[in-house]
């Protein structure tokens, strides 16, 4: 997982074009350049708003949020999930697909707030059966989607 990294407006505007995400991959020179065309990406199929990526401490359970896009700043502090967050997190991590939760104000309400959204989907990260992490979306409940790329997005972030 890479260093904390917003992108500003004007990386934000330069990479909404989008590329082919094998293209976006390959033709990547770092991973600072990598993650928000990742990110992009992500939204792009998903309808999604803005998201973090979240890299998981696996002794103490939290996640601590590494880089985002579409959010003014990350928070510095890791998010330790409560006992209910975190029984629908071990449920998230239990497969290796997409989780929308239509009422994250609701269910996980530190990150529907962290992301400004009602709805979450979560994408659990895995290398080698390991959990890595976690790619939290905003979206919109009836536009939320997961392409059928997500899979490979997932391995993409793992790099």
């Amino acid at each position: 997982m890479a260093a904390r990294r917003i992108p500003s407006k004007t990386a934000r505007a330069q990479s909404a074009t989008p590329r082919p995400f094998l293209a976006l991959v390959a033709h990547a020179t770092s991973l600072t350049e990598l993650l928000p065309q990742l990110h992009c990406h992500a939204l792009e199929e998903t309808g999604g708003s803005c998201s973090v990526l979240f890299e998981h401490d696996a002794p103490s359970g939290a996640l601590q949020a590494t880089s985002a896009y579409g959010l003014d700043e990350l928070p510095p502090e890791p998010w330790i999930p409560a006992a209910a967050d975190a029984d629908l997190l071990s449920d998230t991590f239990s497969r290796a697909t997409p989780t929308l939760i239509p009422n994250a104000a609701g269910q996980v309400p530190e990150l529907s707030a962290l992301l400004g959204s009602a709805a979450v989907l979560l994408l659990p990260l895995f290398r080698n059966g390991d959990r890595m992490g976690l790619l939290a979306i905003g979206v919109t409940g009836a536009r939320a989607t997961a392409g059928s790329c997500m899979t490979d997005l997932a391995d993409a972030f793992v790099l």
